[in-house]
């Protein structure tokens, strides 16, 4: 009968263990990771518009609800809890609905002001080659190499209210890295006169029909590298010029 108690009690506890783990998984299976979906979503210290803002998560920030109730969830933000909208979150999946990674190296444009050109490459392979408007003459495109550092969906523009359609920065922004504009100056953006694309009219910056800026915008990583050159040569010798090899 002894021996019979101690065997029960062991299965019991391997029982336990098991379940404890199963539980476990089980947690971890219920609290995905979301993205932010808004230009700037709003953290707060309470479940409510009156509650104190503390922060601000940009566009596509990865969090890890610890619940979502009542359209707020529930967040660690800089280790306290905070809450952000439900609203304007979405569950994200690592690998993009079109099989493309969100890894940043990934990814390669290379904008020709010369044939108003917008070409993008994926392995160093060419993925879309697509039309632009590049900068005028008394207001050329920055040349040279650089980076996304923000995406931004409808952007507001000089009074022009966002997402309205005589903006003409159209319903996304894509801010580059060059010096000294903290990606607010130039970017890559849709426009309300589309007409202008394939030519060079803009005052810098790189207009996209709006179909497509918003279909790139939605798999481009913030950090992918941009180079603008105004030349005759093949992105091929155009890459290369910066250390860069593609196909």
């Amino acid at each position: 009968m002894k021996k019979f108690i101690v065997t029960f009690l062991t299965l019991m506890v391997v029982f336990t263990t098991l379940f404890g783990m199963a539980m476990t998984c089980s947690a971890e299976e219920i609290n995905p990771t979301y993205k932010v979906t808004a230009s700037n979503l709003n953290v707060r210290v309470g479940a409510s518009l009156d509650s104190k803002k503390i922060g601000l998560l940009p566009y596509g920030s990865k969090i890890n609800p610890i619940s979502i109730s009542d359209g707020w969830a529930k967040i660690n933000y800089n280790g306290k809890i905070a809450y952000v909208s439900a609203d304007y979150i979405e569950e994200y999946v690592p690998t993009y609905t079109n099989g493309l990674s969100d890894n940043s190296s990934d990814y390669l444009i290379i904008i020709n002001p010369h044939y108003n050109s917008l070409d993008i490459y994926y392995g160093g392979t060419i993925l879309k080659e697509l039309q632009c408007a590049t900068g005028k003459a008394s207001t050329p495109s920055p040349q040279g190499q650089f980076q996304i550092v923000n995406k931004i969906v409808k952007p507001a523009y000089k009074g022009k209210l966002s997402g309205s359609k005589d903006n003409p920065l159209g319903q996304r922004w894509m801010g580059l890295s060059v010096p000294g504009t903290g990606g607010s100056k130039y970017g890559i953006h849709g426009t309300n006169e589309e007409d202008s694309i394939g030519t060079n009219a803009s005052h810098g910056c790189i207009r996209m029909h709006n179909a497509e800026v918003e279909e790139i915008f939605e798999f481009m990583p913030v950090g992918t590298t941009v180079i603008i050159c105004d030349s005759e040569s093949s992105d091929i010798d155009v890459a290369a010029s910066y250390g860069i090899t593609i196909k």
